[in-house]
């Protein structure tokens, strides 16, 4: 395989042979090595939609019967998704995390954690969300998650990135294979060029992550995993809280009410407590404003109808 910025296939050009010893080698555009597919172009755009394909037929074998147990409680629910599901669809997420993203949103803790709705394997992971809350797809994103403690799978994402680069650069200087294409990628780094430890670094420093090599990989995970959560966390409660003003002046944030009392990123108690799913679904929609009642639809309407204030009611 020719790689090339480009991403220009030379399969079929006869000017350029390679040879081992007496054999010819054959040139392709495209090679799965350990699940991944490569392309000339470097790019892992192709390997993270096949993962995702796969993940999709998964999902499909087993959502019917998720659907159809309506008091399967949630916590099981996840955990057979995060068995059976995530470890395919986020399958060497340490790799290609880093590509998916926009190299200018890295540095910015804010504009990295933005990017979770357009993760793919986020798709699934608001499937499995929306199924057992029984919301429609466009009930809030960060609603949803927020009401089952349900952290993006770009956050998990994130955490086994910086784990893994944590354990390369321990491994650095045993000369391994491994080890010494980690040097190379630091002399890449520290010349501007992009490469994934360049991604990584400006993730590190976007997020304000800093694991001292001489402690133990047990308590950096920790750290890793600990720093990350606490920044979606932060974000999550940033952004539900946002006012987002129209030309009246009138806040349209969609969780408006939601914001009123929901002041953590935790699971609710009714998401366990409640067992039917039908009962605990009418408390989600009317909580995160998944509902049919006009305060919602209203908004739909053109041109919008204004919200009501209690004010105005008592003076009718």
């Amino acid at each position: 395989m020719i790689f090339n910025t480009r991403g220009v296939s030379f399969k079929n050009n006869p000017e350029l042979k390679f040879k081992c010893g007496p054999n010819l080698l054959e040139i392709c555009d495209e090679y799965t090595y350990l699940g991944i597919i490569l392309k000339p172009s470097g790019t892992f755009s192709y390997a993270v939609d096949e993962l995702y394909s796969k993940a999709s037929k998964a999902w499909f074998s087993i959502s019917n019967t998720i659907y159809q147990n309506k008091k399967l409680p949630v916590s099981k629910a996840f955990k057979i998704f995060d068995s059976l599901i995530t470890p395919i669809t986020t399958y060497c997420c340490e790799l290609w995390t880093p590509f998916s993203i926009k190299s200018a949103d890295l540095v910015n803790a804010n504009n990295l954690l933005m990017n979770f709705g357009d993760f793919t394997p986020e798709r699934l992971n608001q499937r499995i969300s929306r199924m057992v809350l029984s919301v429609h797809k466009k009930a809030s994103t960060l609603a949803v998650l927020g009401e089952i403690d349900r952290f993006p799978l770009l956050v998990n994402a994130l955490v086994h990135t910086l784990k893994y680069e944590w354990i390369l650069e321990k491994r650095s200087h045993k000369g391994s294979f491994v080890g010494l294409a980690y040097t190379e990628m630091c002399r890449f780094s520290a010349s501007g060029t992009d490469c994934w430890l360049t991604r990584v670094n400006k993730i590190k420093l976007g997020l304000g992550i800093n694991v001292h090599r001489s402690c133990s990989q047990t308590t950096a995970n920790k750290y890793i995993k600990k720093q990350i959560f606490s920044k979606f966390q932060g974000f999550w409660l940033n952004s539900i809280q946002s006012v987002r003003l129209n030309h009246d002046g009138r806040d349209q944030n969609k969780l408006r009410l939601y914001k009123t009392f929901k002041g953590s990123f935790s699971e609710e108690p009714y998401i366990s407590h409640v067992v039917n799913r039908n009962q605990r679904c009418a408390l989600t929609r009317l909580r995160i404003s998944a509902h049919h009642l006009q305060i919602e639809i209203g908004r739909y309407t053109k041109p919008p109808t204004p919200p009501v204030s209690y004010t105005h009611l008592r003076a009718h």
